[in-house]
């Protein structure tokens, strides 16, 4: 079964994008309220699961709506798969070949010396101008990196400065709870610390007011 999970090339900066198409937005059944309320009624965390148990709580009629909704954010993930693919490096060594251990040599690894895999390494820029990337909402949207102005850059550049300033920002949080577990013996699990410790570091404003 194929799962549409997060994979290694999961690029969190799609997951943050907005609505690109009528098609990922809300539809007529309100897919997205379902979710929610599934999301919110179970204590299952992994998304094939929560997938799976969605899908039963719709009416067949539904599912092609499902799909159109569903479509344009996988397309976007699998955009984000193909910009951290076209960032790979091309392998510099050849692994030595798998043999009987009775067989085993002790020589190296031999280097890759074909001229193929080392005009392929040299046209890395050139894969990468084809990365289809979010410059900004309404008439820009994407684009490819080749196609891109300075305009359309600066946005590139403040949405994901902002993504990263958020992520270190939960990082610190993260961190925080962390020392807050190790300093409370009693505490095993997040749940188990005080409320004024929770609320000082999941709800800063609340808390600092």
């Amino acid at each position: 079964m194929t799962r549409f999970g997060r994979g290694d090339d999961f690029d969190p900066l799609d997951a943050a994008l907005p609505p690109t198409s009528p098609g990922d937005r809300v539809t007529d059944f309100d897919l997205r309220l379902i979710i929610r309320g599934t999301a919110t009624m179970t204590s299952e965390t992994d998304p094939q699961h929560l997938a799976a148990t969605v899908l039963t709580a719709l009416d067949p009629e539904h599912y092609a709506a499902a799909l159109a909704a569903c479509l344009p954010s996988f397309v976007t993930q699998v955009l984000g798969q193909m910009r951290m693919d076209a960032r790979r490096p091309i392998p510099t060594v050849r692994p030595a070949p798998i043999r009987p251990a009775s067989e085993a040599s002790t020589a190296p690894a031999r280097p890759v010396r074909s001229s193929k895999v080392a005009a392929i390494r040299g046209e890395m820029w050139r894969r990468r101008l084809r990365e289809n990337i979010w410059v900004g909402a309404e008439e820009r949207g994407r684009k490819f990196l080749a196609d891109c102005t300075v305009g359309d850059l600066d946005a590139a550049i403040g949405l994901r400065r902002t993504l990263a300033a958020r992520n270190l920002a939960t990082a610190d949080e993260y961190a925080d709870l962390r020392a807050a577990l190790e300093a409370d013996p009693k505490a095993k699990v997040v749940a188990d610390l005080p409320a004024r410790v929770l609320a000082s570091v999941l709800d800063r404003e609340a808390a600092a007011a």
